[in-house]
């Protein structure tokens, strides 16, 4: 072959190259869904970023864990997954369940006097001081703390502790016990740890009653499969709970006689308790708007309900990025995706752009919490004063930073409905 022949050749095969290399345009403009939702929100005239939840959505999300259920054990909604009372109360009454899981003791107090036909377990160890502000106050409801919450205990000195508080309160606290069935964050890791707690048990009985475990397995399917399979996982986790609690009741067969709470599961592996399970109760509640964190094929029938829309402020012909202006007309030309440049009012949140379809942050301009940009083609057709809609990583922390939630129901506002706060 002759040289200029097969420069010719290099020069065709780099120039196809780099038209396969080159980015196609990814963008579109709204769904029907979100052009609806979005003249919506521009018609409620709010002018800042809120959290909307689809009941219409959530709804479905219902239904689909209503037949993850396994039937006969106590379905107990987390509370910091849908931290709003009247997000809780329409969730409760839908599913038909008085039993909640808490995280934080203002959010506890205020779960008390809301439901006060509820049951409680704390989803954590509290720290002693933490207890002991509970106690301080009186609630302003029926709720009765001695018959209808459970404390949970990780050692046996946070149980002396506790011990040290329901007496000072001449109360008898409610307890179960956390295990580590093979998450690793603390709680019983061996049945040689048993006695210890037992003994305090036994010394305080007017003031201490042991309840049940509670086993947390979020490992569960997320180690490599190269390692361990998740049904190994399950079953070992499994295991070992059931182990523990045998041990127990050899200890104290006092406890056979008694209805104990075996709590266990979450959103990721509640659809695997329905078989080989030792709990009678599970815990759910992330799953019912589907964070995206949630997108896992144990989750497979639950939709996303719940989106943050963000007004547009700032819409920007190219994407200048500070200190090489100079190259913005080329990414323009090189990548159809860096046309539009839109700032939003707020931003940085955990969550991703949802709608429209090919919005994109980007690493090189950084990130704000104030006037987040985000890029996109021309073809989503994104202007000043649409909202650009994103979708939560996960609900618990997200959904404490906007105020009521919206309720949206058939793309109409149905209720607002205000969040959980920190004073109580």
């Amino acid at each position: 072959m002759q040289r200029r022949h097969f420069l010719l050749g290099l020069g065709a095969a780099g120039l196809a190259g780099a038209a396969w290399l080159k980015p196609s345009d990814n963008g579109a403009p709204y769904s029907p869904y979100f052009a609806a939702l979005n003249k919506q929100l521009q018609q409620l005239g709010e002018g800042r970023p809120q959290l909307v939840i689809d009941l219409d959505l959530l709804d479905s999300n219902i239904q689909a864990l209503q037949q993850l259920r396994k039937p006969g054990a106590t379905l107990r909604l987390v509370e910091k997954s849908l931290p709003s009372p009247d997000l809780l109360a329409y969730v409760m009454d839908k599913l038909d369940s008085r039993a909640l899981m808490s995280f934080h003791w203002p959010f506890l107090r205020q779960s008390a006097e809301r439901f006060a036909d509820s049951n409680i377990l704390l989803g954590k160890p509290m720290p002693a001081a933490a207890c002991a502000r509970f106690y301080a106050t009186a609630l302003r409801s029926q709720f009765n703390p001695a018959e209808q919450l459970t404390w949970l205990i990780d050692t046996p000195a946070r149980l002396a502790e506790y011990a040290q508080i329901a007496k000072a309160q001449q109360t008898r606290l409610r307890v179960a016990l956390e295990v580590d069935v093979g998450l690793h964050r603390g709680g019983i890791a061996s049945q040689a740890e048993l006695p210890a707690f037992i003994a305090l048990f036994k010394q305080h009985p007017e003031h201490l009653q042991l309840c049940g475990l509670m086993g947390y397995d979020a490992h569960v399917g997320k180690i490599p499969a190269i390692l361990e399979s998740r049904e190994q996982s399950y079953a070992k986790a499994c295991g070992f709970y059931q182990q523990v609690l045998s041990a127990l009741l050899a200890e104290m067969p006092e406890l056979q006689s008694q209805p104990l709470l075996l709590n266990g599961a979450g959103s990721p592996t509640i659809a695997l308790h329905r078989e080989n399970s030792p709990c009678n109760d599970l815990s759910a509640g992330s799953c019912l708007v589907k964070p995206s964190d949630f997108d896992l094929d144990t989750l497979s029938g639950f939709q996303p309900a719940a989106f943050i829309a963000s007004p547009i402020l700032k819409s920007l012909d190219g994407t200048q990025i500070p200190g090489i202006e100079g190259l913005s007309g080329a990414m323009r030309s090189w990548n159809p995706n860096l046309a539009r440049a839109h700032f939003i009012y707020g931003g940085h949140w955990l969550a991703e752009p949802w709608a429209p379809h090919g919005v994109r942050s980007n690493g090189l301009y950084g990130h704000s919490s104030n006037q987040m940009l985000y890029t996109a083609a021309a073809s989503c057709q994104l202007a000043v004063n649409d909202h650009l809609f994103l979708r939560p990583r996960q609900s618990e922390a997200v959904f404490l930073q906007f105020g009521d939630l919206l309720a949206i129901r058939d793309g109409e506002l149905v209720a607002r409905w205000p969040i959980l706060h920190e004073t109580v």
